[in-house]
């Protein structure tokens, strides 16, 4: 885990440094953790990343749920 926030490797995560400075810290740390379990779990992130991919294609096939207008 990150022992100082200023060691965070943003752009192993795809993050430019001006949103590492206004991410909140605590989510820098959760985004390390995660990564350390994944890793530890012995799952490929390049799978994750491919299974994830296949989540968002499949969920764009889903119809939108209409929306519903509650009064009270």
């Amino acid at each position: 885990m990150l022992k100082n926030l200023s060691t965070f490797d943003a752009s192993f995560f795809g993050m430019l440094p001006e949103q590492v400075n206004k991410t909140d810290p605590q989510l820098r740390i959760l985004l390390e953790v995660a990564y350390e379990a994944i890793v530890d779990a012995g799952k490929a992130l390049l799978t994750l990343i491919i299974r994830t991919n296949e989540y968002n294609k499949q969920k764009q096939n889903i119809p939108s749920i209409p929306k519903i207008n509650v009064v009270i």
